[in-house]
């Protein structure tokens, strides 16, 4: 599987292997739960004439993988289909060393509404939180 998605105490951690991680540039993102604002799984088109910086895109498919800056926001995207994505949008999320921060992370996922569900349950007040089962 090219990505893990993990489930911190404090972040959500996303593993990249093997070609994925090879086009994206990156190992592993780690997002403050604090850093998310919604989720969604909506499907994102990058806007035409968008720049490509740092990654992967492979022309007329939805294959990205890596940052990518549009009108002057930054973007990370790991994703083969668009349809089977979730889309994590950010506010005050800088990853690695970079300058710029991100505005959104895309993730292809097999089950893009359960992923979904499950970063919003960990993004949630503790006291808002389904409690755990038996």
């Amino acid at each position: 599987m090219p990505r893990e998605v993990e489930f911190g105490e404090k972040a959500l951690v996303v593993r990249l292997s093997g070609l994925v991680h090879y086009e994206s540039l990156t190992a592993e993102l780690r997002i403050p739960y604090s850093s998310i604002v919604s989720v969604s799984v909506e499907p994102f088109v990058p806007p035409p004439g968008s720049i490509r910086w740092f990654g992967t895109h492979v022309p007329f498919t939805d294959i990205r993988e890596g940052r990518y800056s549009f009108d002057g926001e930054w973007y990370f995207f790991s994703v083969e289909d668009r349809r089977r994505a979730v889309t994590l949008w950010l506010e005050g999320y800088n990853h690695g060393d970079a300058a710029e921060p991100l505005r959104a992370v895309v993730l292809g996922a097999p089950d893009p509404a359960r992923l979904r569900e499950e970063i919003q349950a960990h993004c949630s007040p503790p006291s808002e939180r389904p409690a755990a089962p038996p």
